[in-house]
C-alpha cells in the first residue's frame, strides 16, 4: 500500500459516485486484471456521467491512471485540486446567480418603465382639453 494506491481507490470511488458503477464493472472477471494492467477504464460517458464536468471526469481519469507514476503524488495533492475546481464551480454558481437577479431586475425594470409611460400617455390623453371645449 502507498499513496499511490489510496489516489486509485479514490478514483474507483469518484467513478463509483459519477456513474453509478465501478471502473472495470463492465469486464467479465477474468478480464479485469489485464484491464486494469493496461490502464483500460469503463467509459464514464457509457455509464451515465455525460454531465460531468470535464475538469472532474479528467481528474477522475487520473487518479485510475495505471502508472502510479503519473496519478497525483499524494491523497493532499488530489484534495487540493478537487478544493480548487469545487471554488471555482461555487464561483461560477455565484456567478451565474448574480446574472439571474440582474436578469429579473432587468424585466421588472422593463414592466415598471412600460406602465409609467402607459399612465403618462393616459394622463396627457385625459387631461388635454378638447379643441371643442377650447372655443365654448
Amino acid at each position: 500500500m502507498s499513496p499511490a494506491s489510496d489516489v486509485f481507490s479514490l478514483g474507483c470511488v469518484l467513478h463509483k459516485i459519477l456513474t453509478g458503477r465501478g471502473p472495470y464493472d463492465s469486464a467479465a472477471e477474468h478480464e479485469k486484471w489485464p484491464r486494469l494492467l493496461k490502464g483500460e477504464v469503463d467509459s464514464l460517458d457509457e455509464h451515465g456521467a455525460q454531465g460531468v464536468p470535464p475538469a472532474l471526469r479528467a481528474l477522475t481519469l487520473w487518479c485510475l491512471d495505471a502508472d502510479p507514476d503519473t496519478r497525483p503524488a499524494t491523497a493532499q495533492g488530489l484534495t487540493e485540486s478537487l478544493s480548487r475546481w469545487l471554488e471555482g464551480m461555487r464561483q461560477r454558481e455565484e456567478a451565474a446567480r448574480l446574472v439571474a437577479v440582474a436578469d429579473d431586475l432587468k424585466e421588472a425594470w422593463f414592466e415598471k418603465r412600460s406602465e409609467l409611460e402607459a399612465r403618462q400617455s393616459a394622463q396627457i390623453t385625459t387631461s388635454a382639453p378638447s379643441e371643442a371645449a377650447r372655443f365654448v
